[in-house]
């Protein structure tokens, strides 16, 4: 019976992303007399991007956990609390840019290059990302290059190792220059499109925000009783916390025990996990210092690495390898 699981769990998703639109279907319905045609067209919107964004995290999760486990982060982004279609498209975009530079970093290609270029540039038009991903992309990039040159500096003879480093450092840096190439070019002709066309983006506090979605006080509570029986963010707050730092238990126990040797194996094994580690402290520290503070809402971006991080924790937790 359980020979393909995949049968069983494509239906599970299926079901999740459903139950997503559904929930925020149900709002606009109710406050449909309330909108004007932008406001819904981007409430549409937002059903569009949280079944893409569930659809995302499982491809995701999938390839990092495996099995059952990749079901369980898009079933906690689901019944989440606090999913309003606000930040939706911020979280999916982020999400997406991240995932095609982990797919870069580990099978690169020129069609991965120009999706992380891409990706990046839809990244561009939203206020937040915009300040995060570029020195964001440049750390990883960095310590992607030592965790490789680390791996291979005893394969390689020492006479050569200033050549073959040295090279694959031009690569690492040529790249990231085309990707900043290609997402900007891809942003400069989305954002005059956006302005030149009939859906003119609606000013908002944080720059153009035509992909944005605005509920009532009121239908934001409603969203919230059917999507989640605990109306509070606490438990929220509180996972949020635990898994970073339960996430970081792995990287200071390697540390401690193996010193940079250590840190430097972890890293090769758990890469992936440590940019959505680093996306995570990058968007907080932001959010803190150079926004007006961190509300719920606003941490909607980072729910699909959180609960990623979450799954892989218990995943750990539960076979005893942490």
């Amino acid at each position: 019976m359980f020979k393909n699981p995949l049968i069983f769990r494509i239906p599970i998703l299926i079901l999740l992303m459903l139950i997503a639109g559904i929930q925020l279907l149900i709002p606009l319905l109710n406050g449909a007399n309330e909108l004007n045609a932008i406001d819904i067209l981007s409430q549409i919107a937002g059903i569009f991007f949280i079944t893409l964004l569930i659809f995302l995290t499982y491809i995701w999760s999938q390839k990092l956990l495996g099995g059952w486990w990749a079901i369980l982060p898009p079933f906690l982004l689901t019944f989440s609390p606090i999913i309003f279609p606000y930040y939706i498209t911020t979280a999916f975009l982020c999400t997406l840019t991240t995932y095609y530079l982990m797919e870069f970093f580990f099978k690169p290609s020129k069609w991965h290059l120009i999706l992380t270029g891409l990706s990046f540039g839809l990244a561009q038009l939203l206020p937040f990302p915009s300040l995060i991903l570029i020195p964001y992309f440049l750390i990883l990039i960095l310590i992607f290059y030592l965790v490789s040159v680390k791996k291979d500096w005893p394969t390689t003879e020492p006479n050569t190792r200033l050549k073959r480093f040295g090279l694959r450092g031009f690569r690492y840096f040529r790249s990231i220059i085309v990707i900043f190439i290609i997402g900007y070019l891809f942003f400069l002709i989305s954002y005059f499109l956006l302005y030149t066309s009939i859906l003119k983006p609606i000013d908002g506090d944080y720059g153009p925000s035509w992909y944005k979605v605005n509920f009532s006080t009121e239908l934001e509570q409603y969203h919230s009783q059917i999507a989640f029986p605990i109306n509070t963010y606490l438990p929220f707050i509180i996972l949020i916390t635990s898994t970073f730092i339960y996430s970081c238990i792995g990287i200071i126990k390697s540390f401690l025990i193996s010193g940079f040797k250590g840190f430097f194996d972890y890293l090769g094994v758990k890469f992936p996990e440590f940019s959505m580690i680093v996306f995570i402290a990058m968007y907080l520290l932001f959010m803190m210092f150079f926004s007006s503070g961190i509300s719920a809402e606003r941490l909607i971006p980072i729910l699909p690495m959180v609960y990623i991080l979450t799954a892989s924790g218990l995943k750990r937790f539960w076979m005893n390898k942490l």
